[in-house]
């Protein structure tokens, strides 16, 4: 059977009446601009946003050097440069230069504005409730995927800070963490309806969420070291949110295979992903990687299970070699999750073949 091309299909839909001349004449121009973007070589798009950053970060850095020392003109000119990289990204064409060039402009924009809040906004809530503002209004104003995630990770970021400065809480950090958690649960549980939602945003809001969330847990896994037992009581809540997240995916990755709950399948599914959720209670960052390499599974993103492997990788081997942690505690993380799939690989096979 003969593999048609995107034109020779849209030639085809029009000729059996299944799509309009105007529509089709409309995707074959969008077909050619974006064939004439993609035309080019790899390493000339390399060198384009090379190009693109070494062309902006001189004259960025200069404004830098002249405003080291005066963070009232920080403030002006960082807004200048927010306001000309907007209005220029939202206006680019596909070209890699000018996209990097709005990229390292906005991100040094943000910086210079930041950092002119400073001087202007002495309270700390003041100053990190305009930064926040800040970060979501770009977030909404650009067009770029990659500025989206940022600006979106930096609103959650400066969130974060906020509520533990205030509140000055372990617990509220894994509270928020989890909150992180059930949201890109629910990004990839409910995907059709909430990107029918977030329309264009929904790929860099979910690719944020998981950033913030990997990063947040990186940083409060290294309580574990030691601490006050509210610090120990705060990776208890947040490997508890977790442990229910997971079992969540799974459910609904077994809806999605189309497996009885009431099967003995599912039970037992549930209660090893409860046992090493239990095992790995002291090491939330396991815990996140599981769940993050179940939901990508399900989502079947290619990215998402490279990201929640290399994650998987990274926190198993700090527990493995984690010295306050038994052998007992480990040895038992490991048989579970063989047991988890083992059986479950098992009890798939036998449902193909019967």
């Amino acid at each position: 059977m003969k593999r048609l091309s995107r034109a020779e299909l849209l030639e085809r839909l029009v000729a059996e009446g299944q799509l309009d001349p105007e529509q089709g004449r409309a995707a074959a121009e969008h077909l050619a601009t974006q064939r004439s973007a993609s035309d080019q070589p790899w390493f000339l798009k390399l060198l384009q946003g090379f190009g693109g950053w070494v062309a902006s970060l001189v004259l960025l850095g200069g404004a830098f050097l002249m405003t080291a020392f005066d963070r009232s003109a920080a403030l002006i000119i960082g807004l200048m440069i927010l306001v000309f990289g907007t209005s220029v990204e939202r206006r680019q064409s596909a070209s890699t230069f000018t996209s990097q060039v709005c990229l390292s402009a906005l991100l040094v924009g943000t910086g210079l504005t930041v950092w002119g809040f400073v001087s202007v906004f002495e309270d700390s809530l003041t100053f990190f409730g305009m930064t926040t503002a800040l970060c979501m209004l770009l977030c909404v104003l650009v067009k770029g995927w990659v500025l989206r995630c940022l600006m979106a990770l930096g609103a959650m970021t400066t969130m974060t800070v906020l509520v533990v400065a205030e509140l000055e809480s372990v617990i509220a950090w894994s509270v928020l963490f989890s909150l992180a958690a059930g949201g890109l649960v629910k990004f990839v549980i409910c995907e059709c309806s909430v990107r029918r939602r977030l329309g264009e945003f929904y790929g860099p809001l979910r690719a944020a969420l998981t950033i913030f969330l990997l990063a947040g847990i990186t940083t409060i896994d290294s309580i574990r070291d030691g601490g006050q037992p509210e610090d120990q009581l705060g990776l208890w809540v947040l490997s508890g949110a977790l442990a229910c997240m997971l079992v969540i995916a799974l459910r609904h990755l077994l809806v999605d295979l189309e497996y009885p709950m009431a099967s003995s399948l599912a039970y037992t599914l549930f209660g090893l992903a409860l046992g090493i959720s239990a095992c790995l209670a002291m090491s939330p960052g396991t815990l996140a990687s599981i769940l993050l390499l179940v939901l990508a599974i399900r989502s079947r993103d290619r990215w998402s299970v490279g990201l929640s492997i290399v994650s998987l990788l990274w926190f198993g081997s700090r527990f493995y070699y984690a010295l306050e942690f038994t052998f007992l505690m480990k040895s038992l993380a490991l048989v579970l999750s063989g047991a988890l799939m083992v059986f479950a690989a098992s009890r798939l096979k036998l449902e193909e073949t019967s």
